[in-house]
């Protein structure tokens, strides 16, 4: 299956200038299951590579829920006694971290010695007033801003504070705000495309600069993917992640993707790197088709780069895993 790869063209009717921006696909490539409640945010912890939902819509009882790296069933499953609604990982501080509803503020959420699972709401950092009770936050770390989106606005908050650093309205649009999902939305850091919006009609995300608030480009989602109209948006790790409001979220890569069969393995085990994207693929190792066949001798790292849009990952590397080979004594 390959993305489709559009590029931004401009035509000139009586004046006026209409542009076509630029669109990618978006694949699914993981699935987490069972997440109980109402499901408000993903995100991803890079030290012990897991995944952790949270659900929100009460203020006791809500399910924190933990995941491998490879989705699935939960590793783990606990309640909390917060109304939770965004959900990151801190790299400056390697903390789990949510905003609640309303001004219930900014805290940690509290992780189980050295598996890192999820047990639930810890202490507050800051007190804040979000632009909608209901609006879920998700961090730039560089800047220690919680960033949200509300009403066809994008929102920067001190993380230290709470307070409101500033504001940009989205302009640019394909479409009304109608078809945006109402307080919530992805940001994905992406240098030019840094947030991006869910059009629950077209199945569409918008991506945005958000210094200026302008629309750059579209990343188009499966027919079959889920349509939340408010909470169930979230991104981490690479991933856009839908929820379906009935216990699974689905996680899609925009742009280049790389899986890989038959790892881990053996020294000179043949394994099989499969890139999905557009065309003209180049690999590190020369080779110029999408699926090639590799069978190093210990753990390499190939990498492949496309032609992509703005928003979208025009190169990616993976690591092919290698069981070092037994050590053999003769007696």
């Amino acid at each position: 299956m390959k993305r489709i790869l559009t590029l931004g063209l401009a035509f000139f009717f009586f004046g006026n200038i209409y542009l076509i921006a630029q669109t990618c696909s978006a694949v699914p490539v993981l699935t987490l299951t069972g997440a109980p409640g109402t499901q408000v945010f993903v995100a991803f912890n890079p030290i012990k590579k897991i995944y952790y939902t949270v659900g929100g819509g009460g203020v006791t009882n809500m399910p924190v829920t933990t995941y491998s790296i490879s989705g699935g069933a939960p590793l783990a499953n606990v309640t909390a006694n917060n109304d939770f609604r965004g959900l990151w990982w801190n790299n400056n501080t390697n903390i789990l971290e949510s905003n609640g509803c309303s001004a219930t503020g900014i805290f940690s959420v509290t992780l189980v010695g050295g598996n890192g699972y999820a047990s639930g709401g810890g202490s507050i950092i800051a007190t804040n007033s979000q632009p909608d009770i209901q609006s879920c936050g998700s961090l730039n770390s560089t800047l220690n801003q919680v960033i949200y989106y509300y009403n066809g606005s994008i929102y920067k908050y001190n993380r230290a504070t709470g307070l409101l650093m500033s504001s940009v309205s989205i302009t640019g649009l394909p479409v009304g705000l109608g078809n945006i999902s109402s307080f919530n939305g992805f940001y994905t850091g992406k240098p030019g495309a840094e947030y991006a919006i869910y059009d629950y009609i077209n199945k569409r995300a918008y991506n945005i600069d958000y210094t200026t608030g302008a629309y750059i480009s579209t990343i188009q989602f499966p027919a079959s993917s889920p349509a939340p109209t408010a909470f169930g948006l979230a991104y981490c790790n690479n991933f856009f992640f839908l929820s379906d409001g009935a216990g699974k979220w689905f996680g899609y890569a925009a742009g280049i993707y790389v899986s890989a069969l038959n790892a881990p393995g053996c020294p000179g085990t043949t394994t099989t790197l499969n890139a999905i994207s557009a065309n003209n693929y180049t690999w590190s190792t020369g080779a110029t088709t999408p699926s090639i066949n590799v069978s190093p001798l210990f753990t390499t790292t190939y990498s492949v780069a496309c032609s992509a849009t703005v928003g979208c990952p025009s190169s990616v590397t993976i690591a092919v895993n290698v069981n070092p080979a037994p050590v053999i004594t003769v007696t």
